[in-house]
């Protein structure tokens, strides 16, 4: 009796286990499954969201060649791309430039999500070359200032731009919005950089950029030099205002040796700083003896070797010399000035001879 007891005690526990086995093996296949579908939702993530990022793309785009019409114009219109867009897009596709195109179309990019490498990089050249501190948002509206408007395709070229000639027409927008900011306020980082480079003062750089400013507009220089000398400035508190109407007309010239450089522009500027500076009175010499007076001219804080002396001597002749001022046109009455400058700097200069002398004697 015990004995068969204990047989069907056996035979149900291994009934159970055998049940126990089978379930459990039922349970699994279902948990790896669910697992499997898990793992696959999750690897094609990322391809769900690089499709919805280039459609945004496109979307912002198509947005980008609208800027500019009327909110009727785009409510009618397409989702498309700029004129600009599709004549470098049409470049790959007809095996041109790959790589300048590529590029172009990298920077269009950037400009619908703000941001980018290649606008740190016009940030990095602006600040290097002309010491221009420029936001993000700047470079941004630049681009969407010369892609709004088509300008690559306007330039008198038979070929579409580079990438590096329309970084140089991009920071040419930059820069011109920086001079129009300094003509308006008198101070910027860029002028104080000028100003140490070229030994020339803020206020003679101020009255040049609004001198190369006016003649851009079509103001002639000499007409524009007497104004200055006379009344101080003729485009305070306009000139950042009007510098994107002076971009269009300065980038589509009638001839392609015309069109202004960011070079040619800042050349033009220490040219004419050049006369300003020699035309601003200096502080007379009071008398021979006048050693505190002759240090102020020459810039030194106390008596320095003949050498240093003859040097700064060359220099401010070579800056305010009055025959050079003749070819710009400037007026007989401030002609006046430079040469009582020119006579200041040369008093000045015979005081501190002396004194050098004597105190190496």
């Amino acid at each position: 009796m015990k004995l068969m007891l204990k047989t069907e005690l056996i035979t149900r526990g291994v009934i159970s286990l055998f049940l126990v086995f089978i379930v459990g093996k039922i349970i699994a296949v279902m948990l790896q499954s669910l697992f499997n579908r898990a793992s696959t939702g999750r690897s094609n993530k990322p391809h769900d969201l690089d499709r919805m990022i280039e459609r945004q793309k496109d979307i912002l785009r198509a947005k980008s060649g609208l800027i500019g019409q009327s909110s009727q114009a785009q409510a009618e219109a397409t989702p498309s791309r700029s004129a600009t867009e599709t004549a470098y897009h049409n470049l790959i596709l007809k095996g041109g430039d790959q790589d300048n195109a590529k590029k172009m179309l990298e920077l269009f990019d950037h400009l619908q999500w703000g941001d980018g490498k290649l606008y740190a990089q016009v940030q990095q050249r602006l600040l290097q070359r002309w010491c221009i501190r420029c936001e993000t948002q700047d470079v941004g509206h630049g681009l969407k200032y010369i892609l709004a408007h088509d300008l690559l395709l306007k330039l008198n070229t038979k070929v579409l731009p580079s990438f590096d000639e329309s970084m140089n027409l991009l920071e040419l927008y930059l820069f011109l919005g920086h001079i129009g900011q300094a003509i308006d306020t008198g101070s910027s980082p860029m002028l104080d950089h000028q100003s140490h480079q070229t030994h020339y003062r803020v206020h003679s750089l101020v009255k040049a950029m609004d001198l190369v400013w006016a003649s851009m507009l079509g103001k002639n220089e000499k007409e524009a030099l007497a104004l200055i000398l006379k009344a101080g400035q003729m485009n305070k508190g306009k000139a950042a205002s009007g510098c994107e109407a002076l971009f269009l007309q300065l980038i589509i010239p009638k001839r392609k040796e015309d069109f202004l450089s960011t070079e040619r522009i800042l050349g033009k500027i220490r040219e004419w700083a050049f006369v300003f500076d020699a035309l601003t009175p200096m502080a007379p010499i009071n008398g021979k003896k006048d050693l505190a007076g002759a240090l102020r001219i020459f810039g030194l804080k106390k008596m320095s070797n003949l050498e240093e002396i003859k040097k700064i001597y060359k220099d401010l002749a070579n800056r305010k010399h009055p025959d050079k001022l003749m070819a710009k046109g400037v007026p007989a009455q401030w002609l006046k000035v430079a040469t009582e400058n020119f006579t200041t700097i040369q008093m000045a200069y015979d005081i501190l001879q002396d004194c050098a002398g004597t105190e190496k004697g």
